[in-house]
């Protein structure tokens, strides 16, 4: 006769085996990144409208359903799939879900992929302003870590690649990954097949679709590999691509707030050359006064040695005399005092004044120290 702890040793195990199973998968849950992407695509169709019916998961639920089930692989079963059901406010969610994506760590490729390839998303084509805004500053926050550069749309003689010969050229790049995997394919080969890519004119809708394929690539290739290298550096290339383009379309959006956090986040990503090209350029024509503050405040962060002269840029000169003519002309009066603040800090001048008649002051008596005037 078998003793009890013999007849209880096989459950015993399999619920051992199973708790496991489920702490492992717990733990990896902390990186919420995918049930955030999840939400996103639930709460987007197509044409990023927002749907008012998705089957919305927690992040447990995320976990259970699709990491849990799928180690098993239940027979005919179908727990990992939810119905949709009512949302009541999609855009509310939508942020939720954007704000804890922004919060994910990007060292891993395809999370850092998959971040930038919904902000880029978003910030262009959520109708909700706030979202639009808040994918913004995820943009700024990506293209710091990647030195991205300046905003850049197609130039005017650029024809964008067709899905048709985008296409083409993502199949190569499957098809050497696959190659070299197969140890019938070169890294070099790999690389090239990549290059291919990085040559075609890729407007964002481009940019994005191949970014998504590069992220499941990187996520397939791993890191055991180093003739796979290449596919991580081919992911870094079009997430810039995706965020130069993005803000590139951000900065001339309808809503003033998304304007002010594109041109913010364009100097964040850019340095000098987006504050010389970028800022100086919108300043002298931007009319509403939220996108002015943002300019002439992101000035004053980068503090005086952001003006500093250079070959080929704007000069300290052309700075302040714009920070004074808003001091000046301006009508909104928030403007005005703003102004004043960055000349406070950019002006050298020791003043910390808010009254304009101090700055004529500090105006005219530089003006007169000059000979001819140039460079004020």
């Amino acid at each position: 006769m078998k003793s009890p702890a013999a007849v209880d040793s096989p459950p015993v195990n399999s619920a051992v085996r199973l708790l496991g199973v489920i702490l492992c998968l717990m733990t990896a849950a902390c990186r919420v990144t995918e049930a955030k992407i999840y939400n996103l695509e639930q709460l987007h169709d197509e044409n990023s409208h927002h749907r008012y019916r998705a089957a919305l998961e927690g992040d447990w639920e995320y976990v259970l359903r699709h990491k849990l089930l799928s180690v098993f692989k239940l027979a005919g079963a179908n727990l990992n799939e939810k119905s949709p059901s009512k949302v009541e406010a999609p855009a509310d969610e939508c942020l939720a879900n954007l704000i804890a994506l922004e919060e994910a760590d990007p060292r891993d490729p395809f999370i850092a992929g998959r971040q930038v390839e919904w902000f880029a998303r978003l910030s262009v084509e959520d109708p909700w302003s706030l979202s639009r805004e808040r994918a913004v500053t995820g943009l700024a926050q990506a293209g710091e870590r990647l030195a991205a550069g300046l905003p850049r749309a197609l130039g005017g003689d650029q024809v964008p690649a067709t899905p048709e010969i985008l296409a083409e050229h993502l199949t190569r790049v499957v098809k050497a990954m696959r190659a070299v995997i197969e140890r019938q394919g070169t890294r070099a080969e790999l690389l090239r097949a990549c290059d291919d890519v990085r040559e075609l004119d890729l407007d964002l809708a481009g940019a994005r679709r191949a970014l998504r394929v590069a992220c499941e690539l990187v996520k397939a290739a791993g890191t055991r590999d180093p003739d796979l290298e290449p596919l991580a550096a081919w992911n870094a290339d079009l997430q810039r691509v995706c965020i130069t383009r993005a803000l590139a379309l951000a900065i001339d959006d309808k809503e003033p707030r998304v304007r002010a956090a594109a041109l913010a986040s364009s100097a964040r990503i850019g340095g000098r050359a987006a504050v010389d090209t970028v800022l100086f350029d919108r300043l002298m024509r931007e009319s509403e006064p939220v996108v002015t503050i943002a300019i002439v405040d992101t000035l004053a962060r980068l503090g005086p040695e952001a003006l500093e002269d250079k070959p080929g840029g704007k000069s300290r000169g052309d700075w302040l005399r714009a920070l004074y003519t808003l001091v000046e002309r301006s009508r909104d009066s928030e403007v005005r005092v703003h102004a004043m603040l960055a000349l406070g800090r950019l002006s050298g001048s020791g003043l910390s004044s808010l009254r304009e008649e101090d700055w004529q002051s500090w105006w005219y008596a530089r003006a007169e120290k000059s000979d001819t005037g140039a460079g004020l």
